[in-house]
Parts: structure tokens; C-alpha cells; sequence
């Protein structure tokens, strides 16, 4: 088919001041009113620019500024990380999105369990309330509805730790996607407030009826172009109902006039979309893409160059030269096929053959009505993933595979403050490592020995000064009371069983005086009197240090060797003898150290047994057991979970040191993770089997040197519990990585030189700018928009309407405009700035519809056009019937 016409540009058009656009306001706008407020608020959370209102600017004026002021106020933080000793992290920030569960999305929790439904409160612009409009067919109908998103089963969409060899190969934290036939994502609802009524008494009443009205579903415009009678669903499912609608929608949906053009990229590749023709009917579009021309019959949609462009609505519109088309199109256009409990099919192939989804249809009916009329309730659509199941990692998101109005983004791993615990191993040597309760480093040797398999405190089983006592161990001289002096014994103080790792610096037998040095903060007790006995005397100290009280009963004074002895008898609060068993006996008795971030590691069965002088050297010793988990880590309980989330009984974590003297001959770590409490463990990746990961649902991580060496075990416990911060946002909404990580806010405060009249700015084109009120009120505005000779027409709309457009500034800056044709519509128009989650305002202008507060709204300039010339059209007259001409006389024999 051949172009029949000539393109014209814009100006051409003979429209007036309403038509015209940027030609009339100034210089062409950049950028997106999509990222307001946040693109005014720089990367430290300060409003970067200046408020301008007129000097003598009315009280509407006043109230419209403080409006916006206070939406800019509200993102403009500061964030500071909590723990400033934290691994960095990475975030993604949403703008305009609702964060789901308000940060108690936890492990293990399935998306109903944070939000059951989301709807226009929580995300008012893609599940705002809707107006549905039908002025043609047999039925007539002006209803409202209601969109949500409803997350309806356990275990579809679910934070978990995982690790899949095919579509997760790395062990992590995901969102979970079930792919499971009868489990769906979510389910996507539209409710009419009462019910539509269509004629279903034939197809053609039922297409008159529905055909050409338009539906805004999740924020965007879909159109009906086809429909069908046949089986559907509610409360009286009837054969003669709505079965198939065939929307036809998009991303950027606009009418475009002859010659205009808008451009749009396409995988990284830019496109130019100019609307050139329109055929006789009004039922075809003449489009030129990237120079080469296509029509597009409303309904359907052509691909060119890689761009699917979509037909929607043809029209004529009045004009001087009485040759003015323009069409709506859709750029990136979809047609959509919903048909009653059938796989839904997008661009006429089924969902999962286009993008591995899957999507079933039902419409529902309210009961009652006439043989010749029914009714249409409610439009659901559930989603899940076809085949494959689907993990999200942190970073990631995705968008409605349907629709296409809403994204999902796995914002962040939240940990807030952690702290690491390293179990070591080398050769016949271990240790462990952690920050105690105080903040101090503590290190704790242990030492294996041939001829068995026990571990034992100490990085020397052979020597006094080697060892480590626990309370209960005895050192017993072999010569005299002086050869226990550099034995080091571990204190547990206080209600925090914090951790002190002390050694005996001297023994004063002429004076009978003890020293001490608190080999973890480095602090010393000097010149402690002592009280020596046969049977041994009970001597109490004061540490110095934090690490309390401790009682060393002492024996023997310097009698004979093999006599003399210490025993460690008390050594803080965090000692517990179980079952009644008495301290040095073979009972249960253990010691628990509490970490910095209120972690407690308890060594279990400390007294195993009773060993002899003889047996190991110059002192008793008792070794970690290696029959049993001589140890355990608990997690702090932060009251975020359920109690029976966290791990915190003795067989949750556990771990034990034991000497393989079979095969390498080398200390190893055992450990024993229960999986009432985790994910179990998983292969770092699919590559990596050897070493294993596991995570609490607390979010404590517990890494693995799993192979036949063992020598490496590494805890990474978190204060409070990890949570994910997940969004839901528009699908064109802005996104930036951000620094990740657990913060506090401040809020930066706008300051009071940052508003200024009008007067107060000079050069306005070089600098960041909100500016209310039209050009003849602001002179920065007029400024702005070229200094137009006629400021009160300049903006080109009526009273009712407010332009809400931004500029293009010098060196990157950017200019925000919102003047009303009056006073008040300046006022209505900052609200929708105030509101912009509500309005999703986009592009780089608008025209606010300001006749009232309720019935606030925006369309673009050609949108307006298209509406000024219905109405026109709906007000012609209509020519008068011609009365018929009388019958002839019926003819007589």
C-alpha cells in the first residue's frame, strides 16, 4: 500500500497554542519525570538544587511549593552502616516501589507470609482503581474496579538458601519460584464494583459491546479488540458468557500526529517510530520505522527492524487544512489472548513457548440477568514458571511475563552487624577464633597427640605453660608449687560469660604472693596474697581486666613433689556442672564464652575423665572428648523469629577436634548441623563439592572445609536476623545500585537558602531547579521558556489543566516546571507531584487535569488533542431525517 498523502511537521497543523507543545514552552526536555523526587537528591541524600517562587505569587503558589518540598524532603537521607567493620555490600534502590513485608521478609518465609495482597495502597500507581467506559453496543456501562496481586500459597515464592547445579550452580540466598502444575506465583485480580453487563445473545452484540474500550491494567493502557462468546466461570457459570478478550497494550502507548516521531531502544539499539499516513477508514496506520514504511491495521501489530509496533486507534482530526491524522500506537506493542481456563497466549503464541512462563485465564459472573444479557465480575490470571523453577539472586528481578506492568527486585541480603568464629586445623595443631563479648580477640590452641585420638587444650600436651585449664583441671607440681606457674586457664565472667584467657605470671613461695596477666586485654593483677594447706586452701582473686573472680584452691605449699598443686576450682559464672556431677568428676560439665554479637560457644564434656600426672606430663588435663560433639555454637535469639527458628540448643551446631591417626595423621574438625533449623548443607557450587555451605534460618552461615582433610570450619553469625528487602515497583521504574547493607537515616533537611524568589536567581538555566507558577507569575519560569511576548497563553492549556514538564539544563543540570492556567490548578498539579507514587507521572512533560481534587489525572498533549476533537465531534449537529414519502394508493380494479 503507498503513502497517499504528504507527511507534515507539527507546526503545520493550525491547532492553536493547545496543540503545540515544546514549539510554543521553550527549549526540548530531558530526562524522565519517572525519577522524581529522587533525581533532584544526590548521592549523599541533599536536595541538590533550589525552590523558586515568584515574588509576588499567590497563596496557591505557597501551598503548591510546600507540597513538593515535603515529597523531595521525604527521600532525602542520609544512610549510614550500622556496623562499620561490615563486608561491603551491594543494593539495588527502587524508585517509586513498595518494599514487601517492611523488612520481615526472613528465611524461609514465603511471599503470603510477609504481604498476602498487594493493591492500591500499597502500590497505587501499576494496582491503582480503575474506570471502565463502554458507550456503544446495546449496553451502556460507567464501572469502577479494583486490581491486586495476591500471593495465595506456602512454598511458590519462598527466601531460601539453595544450591541447584542447573539454574543456581553457586550456593546463595533466593527468592524461590516454585514451577509446580498447581501451585501459581501469584494471581492477578480485576474486580468491577458491580458487575459490566454485555449481550451475549450473539457474537456481534457481545463484540459491539466490549470492542474498542480500553482497560488500564497495572498502569497501562490495554485496549479490547476482539472477544468471544463461550464457557465461563463464577458463582452461575453459564455457555453463553465472556470466554476470550484480545488486548492489545504495551509499554509505550501514544498518540502520535502526522510526522511526529518518538524514539525507543530495542535491545540497545535505537529506534526512530514517525507516524506518516492514515487510510481512508481510519482502520489502518501508515508508520515509517527507522525510514521504512509499514501499516499496521488497528488490532494487530507488525514487527520492523526488530521494533513490535501495535494499531490501536485511527483518527481524522479537524484542522485548517482539514488533513490532520493521528494514531495511538503502541512502541513495543503486545496483543494479548485471554481465554477462560486456558493458557494465555502473548503475540498469539502461548506464554510459555514466549518467555517460560505460564498463565491460565478465568472470568467470572455475577448471577442473575435476562436471557439475552449476562454479566462480567472479575478477570483472574495466575502465573507461575513453566518447566524450570526459578532463583532469584540479590540484585536480580523480574518482570509480570503477562502484563508486564510490575517488576519484581531482589533489592538486598540485609545481615546488619556479624561476626566471624574460624575453626583452624594444621597438621597435629587447631584453634579457634573469635571476638569476645567485650570486643577482644581471643584465641583458643588446641593439640593433638600420637598414640590416640583425643584433642587437648593447649598447643603443647607435654609441658605446664603449653596447656589451657578449664575449671575442674588440676596442676600438680612435680618438684614444687613453682611449676605451675605460666599455666594458662579460660575464664568465662559475668552474665556475658565473656571470655579471658589468664596466665599464672608468678609464684612468690617466701612471700606467698600470686601474679596474673590477662593474656587477652593485656592487663595485669600483681602481688595477690595466697593461703597454701595439704588438703588444699580455697584462695579467691579479684582480675583485673573485666575477667571477675576466680578461686584457685592451692595445696601443699612447697612440699613434696607430686603433692603440691593448683586446682582451677571456680572460674566465672559461664561453668556448669550438669546432672549434679561435681567439679573433677567424669560428669557433663561445660563452659559457654559469649561472642561479640551475643553468640555463645559452649565446650561440653570439659571433665571427661581423670588424668593422671603420670599419664600426660606435669599436670592433669582434661582432653575434648572424641566420642561425643565436644562443642556447640548458639545463635542469639533477637526475638525477630519464632523461637524454634533459631538455633540455640546444645545439638544445633556442633563441632569436635580429633586426631586421625589412621590415614593423614593430622588434627580434624567434625561437625554436626541439624537440619530443624537450616537448609542443610549444599556444594559451594558445581564445582566445588568439597566444601560445603549451610544456613540457619537466622541467617547464621556455616562454611565447611568438607573434604577428607577437614581442616576448616568458618561461622558467620549475624546479631538479628537476616532479612531480604524485596520490591515491587512499576516496570519502567528507575533503579541505581547502591551501597548495601544495614543503615540508619538521617534525614538532611532542606535548607532555608534553598528556596528563593524569583528575583533572588540569576542565570536559572545553570542550576537544579523546582520552579511553581506560571511565566507570568515566576520569572525564572518565563526565563525558562524563552521569555514568551504573550505569558498568558504561553502554556498552552485551559483553565483546569497545569503543565508539570522538565528541562534540559547546561552542565547536566535540570529544571522541574509546574504552572496552572490558574492559580489553584498550579496548587492541584504540585499535589500529583506530592502523590507520585500514586500518579506515575512519565516522559518529559505532562498536562495535569486539574477540574478537581478527586478526579485528578494526566495525558499528554496529543492525548488532549484527541479528546478535544471527540468532543467536537459528539457536538455537531445531526441532520435532520428526511420524512418519508407517502405511500402510493394502493391500486383499484
Amino acid at each position: 500500500m503507498e503513502l497517499r498523502k504528504t507527511v507534515k511537521k507539527i507546526a503545520a497543523l493550525g491547532m492553536g497554542a493547545s496543540m503545540l507543545g515544546a514549539t510554543v514552552i521553550g527549549a526540548m526536555a530531558a530526562g524522565d519525570l519517572a525519577g522524581f523526587p529522587t533525581n533532584f537528591v544526590s548521592a549523599d541524600g541533599k536536595f541538590d538544587g533550589m525552590f523558586v517562587v515568584g515574588k509576588n505569587a499567590k497563596a496557591e503558589d505557597i501551598i503548591g511549593l510546600s507540597s513538593i518540598q515535603t515529597s523531595v524532603q521525604q527521600v532525602a537521607v542520609k544512610k549510614t552502616l550500622k556496623n562499620a567493620n561490615a563486608a561491603a555490600t551491594t543494593a539495588v534502590d527502587v524508585t517509586g516501589g513498595y518494599k514487601m513485608g517492611s523488612n520481615d521478609w526472613y528465611y524461609n518465609q514465603s511471599a503470603n507470609q510477609t504481604d498476602a495482597i498487594i493493591g492500591s495502597s500499597e502500590l497505587p500507581g501499576v494496582f491503582g482503581d480503575g474506570s471502565y467506559k463502554d458507550n456503544e453496543g446495546n449496553n451502556k456501562n460507567t464501572e469502577d474496579y479494583v486490581q491486586n496481586l495476591r500471593f495465595q500459597v506456602d512454598r511458590t515464592l519462598v527466601l531460601q538458601h539453595a544450591q541447584d547445579d542447573d539454574v543456581a550452580p553457586k550456593a546463595g540466598t533466593y527468592l524461590y519460584v516454585s514451577d509446580a502444575s498447581n501451585n501459581y506465583a501469584w494471581n492477578y485480580t480485576l474486580e468491577f464494583d458491580n458487575a459490566v453487563d454485555v449481550d451475549n445473545s450473539t457474537s456481534a452484540l457481545l463484540k459491539a459491546d466490549l470492542e474498542g474500550t480500553t482497560l488500564k491494567i497495572m498502569g497501562k493502557s490495554f485496549t479490547i479488540v476482539n472477544s468471544k462468546l463461550g464457557t465461563m466461570g463464577g458463582a452461575t457459570p453459564t455457555s453463553a458468557g465472556v470466554n476470550t478478550l484480545k488486548l492489545l497494550g504495551g509499554e509505550n502507548v501514544q498518540w502520535l500526529s502526522q510526522g511526529e516521531s518518538v524514539k525507543v531502544t530495542v535491545d540497545g539499539t535505537e529506534h526512530t517510530v514517525t507516524m506518516s499516513d492514515l487510510n481512508e477508514g481510519a482502520t489502518s496506520c501508515g508508520l515509517l520505522v527507522d525510514g521504512q514504511s509499514v501499516w499496521v491495521d488497528t488490532g494487530t501489530t507488525e514487527t520492523v527492524n526488530g521494533v513490535v509496533i501495535g494499531a490501536i486507534e485511527g483518527r481524522e482530526i479537524a484542522s485548517e487544512a482539514k488533513d490532520t491524522d493521528v494514531c495511538k500506537i503502541s512502541v513495543g506493542a503486545a496483543t494479548l489472548e485471554l481465554v477462560h481456563q486456558t493458557e494465555a497466549k502473548l503475540n498469539e503464541k502461548k506464554i510459555s513457548d514466549v518467555n517460560g512462563w505460564y498463565a491460565d485465564v478465568y472470568f467470572g459472573t455475577d448471577s442473575g440477568g435476562t436471557a439475552t444479557k449476562n454479566k462480567w465480575k472479575t478477570m483472574d490470571v495466575r502465573v507461575r514458571p513453566d518447566n524450570d523453577k526459578l532463583y532469584l539472586a540479590p540484585g536480580d528481578s523480574l518482570v509480570d511475563p503477562v502484563f508486564g506492568g510490575f517488576k519484581m527486585i531482589f533489592s538486598e541480603l540485609v545481615k546488619g552487624d556479624t561476626e566471624t568464629i574460624t575453626f583452624d586445623a594444621s597438621g597435629k595443631s587447631g584453634t579457634i577464633k573469635f571476638v569476645t563479648r567485650e570486643g577482644k580477640d581471643m584465641k583458643l590452641n588446641l593439640k593433638s597427640k600420637d598414640g590416640d585420638t583425643k584433642t587437648y587444650w593447649g598447643d603443647d600436651v607435654d609441658t605446664v605453660d603449653g596447656k589451657i585449664y578449664l575449671q575442674g583441671d588440676t596442676c600438680v607440681s612435680s618438684v614444687n608449687l613453682t611449676d605451675c606457674k605460666g599455666a594458662k586457664f579460660l575464664v568465662s565472667s559475668g552474665t556475658t560469660k565473656d571470655g579471658h584467657l589468664v596466665k599464672i605470671s608468678k609464684l612468690d613461695l617466701t612471700d606467698s604472693k600470686i601474679s596474673f596477666e590477662d593474656l587477652t586485654t593485656g592487663t595485669e593483677t600483681n602481688d595477690k596474697a595466697f593461703t597454701g594447706s595439704p588438703a588444699g586452701a580455697a584462695n579467691t582473686f579479684s582480675l583485673s581486666g573485666g575477667a571477675g573472680s576466680v578461686t584457685l584452691t592451692i595445696g601443699g605449699g612447697d612440699s613434696v613433689a607430686g603433692t603440691s598443686f593448683i586446682a582451677f576450682t571456680t572460674l566465672g559464672s559461664g561453668y556448669t556442672n550438669l546432672d549434679g556431677a561435681t567439679t573433677g568428676s567424669a560428669g557433663d560439665c561445660y563452659v559457654e564464652l559469649q561472642t561479640k554479637e551475643k553468640g555463645t560457644l559452649a565446650f561440653h564434656n570439659i571433665q571427661a575423665g581423670n588424668i593422671t600426672a603420670t599419664l600426660y606430663g606435669n599436670a592433669t588435663f582434661a582432653p575434648m572428648n572424641h566420642t561425643l560433639y565436644a562443642g556447640n555454637f548458639s545463635e542469639y535469639n533477637d526475638g525477630d523469629l519464632a523461637t524454634a527458628s533459631y538455633s540455640i540448643s546444645g545439638r544445633q551446631f556442633q563441632f569436635n577436634g580429633t586426631y586421625d591417626d589412621s590415614d593423614d595423621n593430622v588434627f580434624e574438625w567434625g561437625h554436626l548441623i541439624n537440619p530443624a533449623t537450616t537448609f542443610g548443607k549444599k556444594a559451594v557450587s558445581n564445582t566445588d563439592d568439597d566444601n560445603q555451605v549451610a544456613m540457619t534460618l537466622k541467617g547464621t552461615e556455616i562454611w565447611i572445609d568438607d573434604d577428607s582433610s577437614k581442616q576448616k570450619i568458618v561461622v558467620t553469625h549475624p546479631r538479628n536476623a537476616v532479612y531480604a528487602q524485596v520490591y515491587l515497583a512499576p516496570a519502567a521504574a528507575a533503579t541505581a545500585t547502591v551501597a548495601g547493607g544495614d543503615y540508619t537515616t538521617e534525614m538532611q533537611p532542606i535548607g532555608v537558602d534553598q528556596t528563593k524568589l524569583d528575583t533572588e536567581v540569576s542565570d536559572a538555566k545553570t542550576k537544579n531547579i523546582i520552579a511553581i507558577g506560571g511565566p507570568c507569575a515566576n520569572a525564572v519560569v518565563s526565563e525558562l521558556m524563552g521569555n514568551p511576548a504573550d505569558c498568558a497563553s504561553a502554556l498552552g492549556i485551559e483553565v483546569g489543566q497545569a503543565v508539570i514538564k522538565l528541562y534540559n539544563q547546561e552542565g547536566g543540570k535540570m529544571a522541574l516546571v509546574v504552572a496552572g492556567q490558574t492559580a489553584d490548578d498550579t496548587r492541584l498539579a504540585a499535589k500529583m507531584l506530592n502523590e507520585y507514587k500514586k500518579f506515575m507521572l512519565k516522559g518529559d512533560e505532562v498536562v495535569a487535569l486539574t477540574v478537581s481534587e478527586s478526579t485528578l489525572a494526566w495525558k499528554t498533549r496529543t492525548e488532549l488533542a484527541v479528546d478535544k476533537e471527540k468532543v467536537a465531534k459528539a457536538a455537531e449537529p445531526v441532520a435532520p431525517v428526511a420524512p418519508a414519502e407517502p405511500a402510493a394508493p394502493a391500486a383499484t380494479q
